[in-house]
């Protein structure tokens, strides 16, 4: 700053500091905006765009419609009941911590229980845990087009119906989703719009 006087560069000093003061105020004021621009950024890694101009406008166009509810922020078009993923590799404890998730705000989210092929463990209830089927059977929903997303872990399918996620979204709460990438990917484009999902 050799090129500016003392008085222009305390005047610099000054309002870059008063600006940080106002940006930062701006988004205490405005929480969503953080969420926003993380949502996107999550999106955009899990996604891996190769055009990410294309991938901004297809993302932020989810936010034109709705009923104008909002994902807390009024006016923004999602529906407070977006889905939430749990995005991560068989065995890292996704379903445990949605399930305890559930127990302690239950009346702000619900595990949305998937179809699964594989057989029950010990404890696990048919239509509580998993809705235990056969590989026919998925094949059958698959077809009819009732299954939202399907992975496959260990050779076993895992896929959520769309009656199932309904069901949650219609009782109001933020319908979670374990999943690995594969899931994720497939739920994000069969939920994009309204109920675009957030992904952890």
């Amino acid at each position: 700053m050799d090129a500016f006087s003392l008085e222009d560069q305390s005047f610099i000093h000054d309002r870059t500091a008063e600006l940080a003061a106002q940006h930062r105020k701006y988004l205490e004021q405005h929480p969503e905006l953080t969420q926003l621009l993380h949502d996107f950024v999550t999106n955009c890694l899990v996604n891996k765009p190769d055009d990410c101009f294309q991938f901004c406008n297809e993302f932020f166009t989810g936010f034109l419609g709705g009923d104008g509810v909002g994902d807390f922020v009024d006016g923004w078009g999602y529906s407070p009941c977006r889905a939430l993923l749990l995005v991560g590799p068989s065995g890292t404890a996704k379903r445990q911590a949605a399930q305890r998730l559930c127990r302690i705000h239950d009346d702000k989210f619900a595990l949305v229980t998937a179809h699964t092929t594989r057989e029950p463990r010990l404890g696990e209830k048919d239509g509580v845990d998993f809705v235990f089927t056969s590989n026919e059977a998925l094949e059958i929903a698959i077809s009819a087009g009732e299954v939202l997303g399907m992975s496959t872990v260990e050779g076993e399918g895992y896929a959520v119906t769309a009656a199932r996620w309904t069901a949650v979204a219609e009782a109001r709460r933020v319908g979670i989703i374990p999943c690995d990438l594969d899931g994720a990917l497939a739920y994000k484009r069969a939920l994009a719009g309204d109920f675009a999902p957030r992904v952890v």
